[in-house]
């Protein structure tokens, strides 16, 4: 499961949020947006091994596996929560969870990332 990682994402979203939100967060990214996605696109994406901006308190590394896009969840509703907290898991948004202005960048890479394709099917 994407969740069952032990990545600083992952736990801060479990500390802040609790493990009810991470299940449903994890439920909603297994059942959903998994299910529903290209398969060819998400394996193509992997194969790059890209790596997204992490904040400093994070590690760099390469995006090679579907738990690693799971993180990009994490950095929504960690660093712009008043954007992407109910969009991401369904829930209304605690009045606490606001925007970090600091690393609202990372969380914002997250959500714009270009759609991969293969280029013969790229426009």
């Amino acid at each position: 499961m994407a969740a069952e990682g032990t990545t600083s994402l992952v736990r801060q979203v479990r500390e802040r949020y609790g493990e009810e939100f991470v299940g449903e967060l994890e439920r909603m990214w297994t059942e959903e947006a998994l299910k529903g996605a290209d398969r060819m696109k998400l394996d193509h994406f992997l194969q790059m091994g890209e790596e997204s901006p992490q904040a400093a308190d994070s590690l760099k590394h390469k995006e090679e596996k579907e738990a690693d896009l799971f993180e990009f969840l994490c950095k929504l509703v960690l660093y712009a929560p008043e954007e992407w907290f109910k969009v991401v898991s369904g829930a209304n948004r605690p009045e606490t969870a606001k925007n970090n202005f600091k690393v609202i960048g990372e969380a914002f890479d997250a959500s714009s990332r270009p759609a991969p394709c293969a280029s013969w099917r790229c426009p």
